[in-house]
């Protein structure tokens, strides 16, 4: 009688019913002790006792119960409050550029699904749907076409696995027969056109998309740039993907059982994400934050360049870092370290995207700031989790090989830093990932290099990730001072040559700029 399973159930029983009436088996003792069953569920689910996903789920149950079985006394009333509701969590679940406030792909699923149902129920009455319906849902269709991998699925975002876009795709294109570009996703590209945009950034939502094209084998990224969300959330501020020439290459493990296992907490954790850890810790968002209803209107802090040649992204993770997995715990007190509470260390990522750079194929910088509050000497991880591949690692560089002549390529500036690769270890735990497709809750060890190098105050580190196909890479190195305050890097050449970057003159052209901190930066 969890109100999640009610309202689910008895969505089904409404249509179920039709199929046994006429049984001779059916008598109508059975009638009676159903109907009872169905205003008991109706009973239960009136009152609006959950949020998120749960309390649309549980509004659907009720409409269906109102609507399928109007002569029951309360239904009128169960209508009319589930609409009224249904219009309200549009407003306090998506946010105007249309995620839902999870920011969890596979939940994200809830509000097309579920508001879809409500057109498809009053089709079966006989009656128009409220126009809220169809204007409201439209923004959660188009976060499927925008967030997509080259693939054809969105990113295991949070509490999400890759969620295929063409089953909400196919019912898009028919709920809106204008969109052509919804038409190419459910057909495959056989009718419609494809979307005029190509990389893109959420304003709200934070996620910021890079792409080359819509081909399969197109170079594709992600950065995380979002708010903590409401529920679902990992502690993965920043974390970065990358699919290039139809391998998935830089990944996260995605969800696992809601159970207590290591693997579960895990999933969770930074350690598990692309991200940066210091002296051991993780970052520690779940442990301040708190949901507002007004963050629903709010922009995300962020900075956003899109031009034909390069996009960047830059974010920061602020609230310190203090999550403490035991195995760490366990070294400091070995140790005698005595370490305050909550480092206070803040993390700054720039993402930038070369796209169409001459003689060289697209490639990704992601240039890492570390400030800390003083001079005490600490360590940092820098993790990157890679889909099962070939590793290796050759001093501050790694190459991964996905077979087919497909590989990637990564270079570090800060040469005192050393690599390891901590594939499938459980002290911590870390280089897993879940087994897909959805069977037993199992897991397996994936190349997990990851960078361990130390700082005092402040440090920049500079990584270059060029995917490669046809056997090698072009790229092979990055030169850059640790001084974060230097905004100048070099990338070196397989040939010899070298590129000189100039990060300010590269992201200061900014075409979009997010949030009220940025705004302010920027007015500064």
């Amino acid at each position: 009688w969890r109100t999640l399973d009610a309202g689910l159930r008895v969505s089904g029983w409404c249509h179920q019913i039709h199929a046994f009436v006429k049984s001779p088996s059916i008598d109508d003792a059975f009638i009676a002790r159903f109907f009872r069953a169905v205003r008991d569920h109706g009973v239960r689910l009136e009152p609006s006792l959950t949020k998120a996903n749960w309390r649309i789920m549980e509004l659907n149950g009720l409409l269906q119960i109102a609507m399928t079985f109007p002569f029951l006394s309360e239904s009128a009333r169960w209508r009319e409050k589930a609409l009224a509701e249904f219009r309200e969590q549009l407003e306090l679940q998506v946010y105007p550029d249309g995620f839902q406030f999870e920011l969890t792909p596979g939940y994200h699923g809830v509000i097309p699904n579920d508001y879809g149902n409500i057109l498809k129920l009053f089709a079966m009455c006989g009656e128009k749907a409220p126009d809220f319906v169809l204007k409201g849902i439209e923004g959660a269709y188009d976060m499927y076409p925008h967030l997509t991998r080259p693939d054809r699925r969105t990113p295991p975002l949070n509490d999400s696995g890759p969620v295929a876009i063409e089953k909400p795709m196919v019912a898009a294109s028919k709920l809106y027969p204008d969109r052509t570009d919804f038409l190419w996703f459910a057909t495959d590209g056989k009718k419609g056109r494809p979307p005029e945009y190509l990389s893109y950034a959420f304003p709200y939502a934070g996620a910021a998309v890079f792409r080359t094209s819509w081909a399969r084998d197109a170079v594709w990224g992600y950065m995380d740039c979002s708010p903590y969300g409401r529920g679902h959330q990992h502690e993965d501020r920043l974390n970065v993907l990358i699919s290039a020439y139809g391998k998935n290459m830089l990944i996260e493990p995605g969800n696992y059982a809601y159970d207590t296992s290591e693997m579960r907490k895990y999933v969770l954790s930074t350690r598990a994400h692309n991200a940066i850890l210091v002296d051991g810790r993780e970052q520690l968002t779940r442990r301040v934050w708190k949901w507002k209803p007004e963050y629903i209107k709010k922009k995300s802090d962020f900075y956003w360049l899109s031009t034909p040649d390069v996009d960047c992204a830059r974010a920061a993770y602020t609230p310190g870092f203090g999550i403490v997995p035991d195995c760490v715990r366990e070294r400091w007190k070995r140790l005698g370290v005595d370490l305050p509470r909550i480092d206070a260390t803040i993390h700054t990522r720039t993402t930038m995207f070369f796209k169409n750079m001459k003689g060289l194929p697209p490639f990704f910088v992601y240039v890492d700031r570390l400030q800390a509050p003083d001079d005490r000497e600490r360590t940092y991880d820098s993790m990157w989790h890679l889909n099962d591949s070939t590793l290796t690692v050759d001093g501050s560089r790694f190459t991964a090989d996905f077979g087919d002549g497909i590989g990637l390529a990564a270079a570090f500036s800060d040469k005192s830093a050393r690599i390891v690769d901590m594939k499938g270890t459980h002290v911590p735990y870390q280089g897993w990932i879940p087994i897909s497709p959805p069977g037993p809750h199992e897991h397996h060890p994936i190349p997990t290099p990851v960078l361990k190098g130390s700082f005092r105050t402040g440090k920049r580190i500079v990584g270059v990730f060029c995917p490669y196909r046809g056997g090698t890479s072009p790229i092979v190195g990055v030169d850059a001072s640790p001084d974060p305050a230097d905004m100048e890097f070099k990338i070196l050449l397989r040939d010899g040559g070298e590129l000189r970057i100039d990060e300010l003159e590269t992201t200061r052209s900014a075409s979009y700029l997010y949030g009220s901190a940025q705004e302010a930066a920027l007015k500064k």
